[in-house]
């Protein structure tokens, strides 16, 4: 199935899925208080992603100074930003996920969970890119191997001296 079709079913199942139990929760207790809670985890949601938000930014100053790559935060970054997306959706899955992204230790599972995902597709595609198969049309067939030539320029440096 490709991403158009997938991302069809995400914006009309989802949003069927979220007003359903939406229904359910009002059935369960009164509807002003499901509408109450709805606001209230938007705000909270809000707040906290604030918050997160700001000692990832934090991180990421420091790790910067100290001159090393801040990876982790980025990330970290990126799920918070995900995270406060959710909250203000109105729905109890996306206030589930969203509160779930908002704390460290699942966004150090999933963090983990996403390097090893991306790693894997940057292999392939390195991979792809290297293995000397066409991608596009060529005289010698589609997906025949063609015959590359390399030239090697060899470069030194010599500081001129005053």
């Amino acid at each position: 199935m490709n991403l158009f079709y997938q991302l069809v079913l995400l914006f009309t199942l989802l949003p069927l899925v979220e007003l359903y139990l939406l229904y359910l929760l009002s059935q369960i207790i009164w509807w002003p208080i499901t509408i109450l809670i709805v606001i209230g985890t938007g705000f909270w949601g809000a707040f906290m992603a604030k918050l997160q938000g700001f000692y990832v930014w934090r991180d990421i100053r420091m790790q910067l100074m100290k001159g090393t790559m801040p990876a982790d935060s980025l990330f970290d970054g990126v799920f918070i930003l995900l995270a406060s997306i959710l909250l203000v959706t109105p729905g109890v899955l996306t206030d589930l996920v969203g509160f779930l992204l908002l704390i460290p230790p699942v966004r150090i599972v999933l963090r983990r969970f996403t390097k090893a995902y991306l790693s894997q597709r940057m292999t392939i595609e390195v991979r792809n890119m290297t293995s000397g198969y066409s991608q596009g049309p060529s005289t010698s067939g589609p997906h025949q191997p063609q015959t590359r030539q390399v030239e090697i320029i060899d470069v030194e440096y010599t500081k001129k001296s005053k």
